[in-house]
């Protein structure tokens, strides 16, 4: 089965209206893992995904509205994406913006998207 068949399965299960009293974060990392993971396995580490409920909200901040999707990518000093150019830079920016099309696309909801850099991806 399809990926698109799995989460369109799922999505006829759920009532995605009710997405703020639901926890789709599983649901969505383990998409996000399937669709990314093997297209930038030399680049990307690993996914997290958090409810706006569960996101750290610092005092006077208001309430996160979407879902935040924190992606684990190698980089900084002393790895091969060190330093930074511009090519290396878009790299980054345009995997953020591939998992916000797949979130967007498939689940219908708009996310925060971060990448978080690391040196080795056993270090996550």
């Amino acid at each position: 089965m399809k990926l698109q068949e799995q989460i369109s399965r799922m999505k006829s299960m759920m009532d995605l209206n009710e997405s703020t009293s639901k926890d789709l974060s599983e649901l969505i990392k383990k998409g996000l893992e399937k669709s990314l993971m093997s297209k930038h396995e030399d680049l990307l580490c690993k996914v997290e995904v958090r409810h706006p409920d569960k996101r750290e909200v610092l005092q006077g901040q208001e309430k996160y509205l979407h879902y935040g999707i924190y992606l684990h990518v190698i980089g900084g000093h002393g790895t091969e994406y060190f330093p930074q150019s511009i090519d290396v830079y878009e790299m980054y920016g345009n995997l953020m913006d591939e998992a916000w099309d797949f979130v967007y696309n498939y689940f219908g909801l708009a996310t925060d998207v971060y990448n978080i850099k690391t040196k080795k991806c056993e270090e996550n």
